[in-house]
């Protein structure tokens, strides 16, 4: 079985369900039923129409609501039982802040 995404939504496939469609691995994963699968997309946006066609005639699941926790949530979930991935999202988005603070600081001048 192989996860395969379009947009939000995902659905597990066969084999052969998919064997007409170039795909590539999108770097997450899901849950489904306890197992976790690498979830794929469709290679271009040609693709990625013919997901989207076995996902309206086999119906689609929520990538958000399936997805596998990253080895980053895991080592956070070992220091925090409350963590989730907004929680990531809002420490990605301070530490780009902060780095776009620092990139783009006032020159100072240098004095004469």
């Amino acid at each position: 079985m192989k996860a395969i995404k379009a947009g939000r939504e995902f659905n597990l496939f066969d084999e052969h369900e998919a064997a007409h469609i170039s795909l590539a691995e999108t770097g997450s994963f899901v849950t489904v039923g306890g197992t976790v699968y690498p979830l794929m997309r469709g290679t271009t946006f040609e693709e990625s129409q013919k997901v989207d066609a076995l996902l309206d005639a086999k119906g689609g699941l929520s990538v958000l609501e399936h997805a596998a926790p990253t080895a980053a949530q895991k080592r956070q979930n070992g220091r925090s039982s409350d963590y989730s991935l907004e929680s990531e999202a809002n420490d990605m988005s301070s530490a780009m802040q902060s780095t776009c603070d620092k990139t783009h600081a006032p020159i100072k001048q240098a004095d004469r």
